[in-house]
């Protein structure tokens, strides 16, 4: 079982004329970003494969100095002790635009949760209560530290952001207290949460579901005596926990990059301003531009069959849209809407749910349409 903790992130200082001082390096918006580091915070790398935990977007930078855990685990009723949720990887992406994310992925391998879980179903609500409720502490390059519960961490995370990406000789003009919530923002935590091959899942009212009757359990829940609602993504597999399949992995990258670009057009036009002459609709559609550009050409970078399916299902979504990207910003445009209204159960669900079969006509079910084609 693998959990991704995501906080998604907008910044709009690329947009502005002079960044507010925000420094030139890394440059995000190359095809090439693949070393270099973020002071504070860790190492530029290229794309991630196996080797460094999950595959995903075309680089990011480790953020493991910026952010510390202590042991994190979670017990169920009738346990006798904890099972521990290994840190697997810290990381910050960003689209060079206006859009990313910070990630924290844990994992519980395979064996010791068959032993555990042999007599009794996961409880998704529970493990995401334990890992959002423990305590971290995020360091800034300024020196300072904040200890908070990791549910609380989005504002602690954004200002060490920018004292980490802003020059030090543009503090003075440009606080970081004063541009986050103005032209930075940290959205609250969302748990993804895959179940591998062999465990049930247990069941409660409190899910909605994404997914065909006939397909693995895909669904939204929230987290046990959260405050949050709707906070955890569950994805039930066929495989096993290292084992992510290329149209598991298509649905989770898009999914969460969407989610990310969504969110940041939605802080935008919240904020109700233009920027360099541009309103919402317009920097939505240049960010998805780009966007649309840069999975065209993604790229394999590993030699085995995953990364070839999930390489060829992100420029297959890329194609799906290349010819009608007015479509596509009609339809985002929609949904990131919802991030201003009043959360409620059923327009999370409406939510989710289009922006999941968006990602499933687009990518994912082309791409196993080809793959069942005659050779």
């Amino acid at each position: 079982m693998f959990i991704i903790a995501q906080f998604p992130l907008a910044d709009f200082r690329p947009l502005i004329k002079g960044g507010k001082g925000q420094l030139s390096v890394p440059d995000w918006a190359s095809d090439n970003l693949d070393s270099g580091f973020i002071r504070g915070f860790g190492q530029i790398s290229a794309r991630n494969g196996s080797s460094l935990g999950l595959g995903g977007e075309r680089s990011f930078a480790d953020m493991n100095n910026a952010i510390r855990f202590g042991p994190v685990g979670f017990r169920q009723s009738g346990w006798n002790k904890s099972l521990p949720l290994a840190l697997w990887f810290r990381r910050l992406y960003f689209d060079g635009e206006m859009a990313g994310r910070f990630e924290v992925g844990f994992m519980v391998p395979q064996g010791d949760m068959l032993d555990t879980f042999r007599n009794q179903p996961v409880d998704p609500p529970l493990i995401a209560q334990a890992i959002l409720s423990n305590y971290v502490e995020v360091h800034s390059v300024d020196g300072s530290k904040r200890r908070v519960a990791f549910a609380a961490c989005s504002e602690p995370l954004g200002l060490a952001y920018l004292a980490s990406t802003t020059r030090n000789d543009a503090l003075s003009e440009f606080p970081i207290a004063e541009t986050y919530g103005a032209e930075v923002f940290v959205g609250k935590p969302t748990l993804h949460i895959r179940i591998p091959l062999g465990l049930e899942i247990k069941t409660s009212n409190d899910r909605r579901c994404l997914n065909a009757d006939d397909e693995p359990e895909f669904f939204i829940t929230s987290a046990r005596d959260s405050d949050t609602r709707n906070n955890v993504l569950v994805q039930a597999s066929a495989h096993g926990v290292r084992d992510e399949s290329a149209g598991e992995r298509v649905t989770r990258v898009l999914f969460a990059h969407l989610n990310a670009l969504l969110f940041a057009h939605a802080q935008f036009v919240k904020a109700g301003r233009e920027i360099s002459g541009l309103n919402g609709r317009d920097v939505l559609r240049a960010a998805i531009s780009k966007m649309i550009e840069r999975f065209g050409r993604f790229s394999q970078i590993e030699d085995n069959e995953t990364d070839k399916g999930f390489a060829e299902g992100m420029r297959l979504f890329a194609r799906a849209y290349a010819g009608r990207i007015d479509d596509l910003v009609a339809k985002l445009h929609d949904l990131s809407a919802e991030w201003n209204k009043p959360t409620t159960v059923e327009s999370f669900k409406r939510y989710a749910k289009a922006l999941h079969d968006l990602i499933l006509t687009t990518a994912v079910k082309t791409m196993v349409a080809k793959a069942l084609e005659p050779k």
